[in-house]
């Protein structure tokens, strides 16, 4: 996983001083993203449901931070729950007006609910869309209008 990650990240255009807003940035792939763009001298952004988790891993990433020799890295949280188009473009403006506008987004939030299809309820079915369809809708539509408006940006 770690190799994949870091294949993602080395390309010909530095992230140093880019702006990566990160859902699910707070467990999972989502921070291990955050940890490598961390590494790499990026100001990172993760967003997520909980608060002790995006403390816990705001702290770490920090550390990542200064060990990389990267300490004028920006490290922000927001909480939001991407179910929510409203939570979600709350958490993005905000994050907004702390870090600056995103240079890239990373949707990364997300839950798999394992079952066999006959024994599951349609319930299961619909959360599963709101996290891990509209989750990704909601996000992109609340980024778009900033890399729009600066003609610039990128959505992973």
């Amino acid at each position: 996983m770690q190799f994949i990650i870091r294949v993602l990240f080395y390309r010909k255009s530095s992230v140093k001083g880019k702006n990566i807003f990160i859902t699910g940035g707070s467990t999972g792939i989502g921070f291990s993203i955050a940890l490598e763009y961390a590494k790499l001298g990026a100001n990172v952004c993760i967003f997520a449901r909980t608060e002790s988790k995006l403390v816990a891993a705001k702290e770490k990433l920090l550390e990542a931070c200064s060990d990389s020799g990267n300490s004028g890295s920006q490290i922000e949280y927001v909480c939001m729950d991407v179910t929510s188009y409203e939570s979600v473009k709350d958490a993005i403006d905000e994050a907004a007006i702390v870090m600056g506008e995103p240079d890239v987004l990373v949707t990364a939030a997300g839950q798999a609910f394992p079952g066999y299809f006959l024994e599951q309820d349609p319930s299961v079915f619909e959360k599963t869309m709101r996290l891990n369809y509209m989750g990704n809708v909601h996000s992109i539509k609340a980024v778009s209008p900033y890399m729009i408006q600066r003609k610039s940006g990128n959505i992973c």
